[in-house]
């Protein structure tokens, strides 16, 4: 799976043609494809989405957010702070 990262792609998808930059959607195409325009510098590999999830495991979760809990940002707590 491969991403423009330089220019632009024409990626055939059944009678249209889909212009791929940097930016959009990483796709497929056979290895040897892949392969050549990553070594022009247009593209670069990327992992599918399936496998990058599963590989970033020890990436930490946001922390929940309370409904007790109040932003600081509130008229109340600036006069407060005054």
């Amino acid at each position: 799976m491969i991403r423009i990262i330089k220019g632009t792609y024409g990626l055939r998808r059944g009678n249209k043609v889909e212009a791929m930059i940097p930016g959009t959607e990483p796709f497929s195409l056979s290895p040897e494809r892949e392969k050549e325009l990553v070594n022009q510098g247009t593209a670069e590999y990327v992992a599918e989405p399936e496998k990058a999830a599963q590989e970033n495991t020890d990436i930490p979760e946001e922390p929940e957010q309370h409904p007790e809990e109040k932003p600081l940002d509130n008229k109340n707590d600036r006069k407060k702070r005054k």
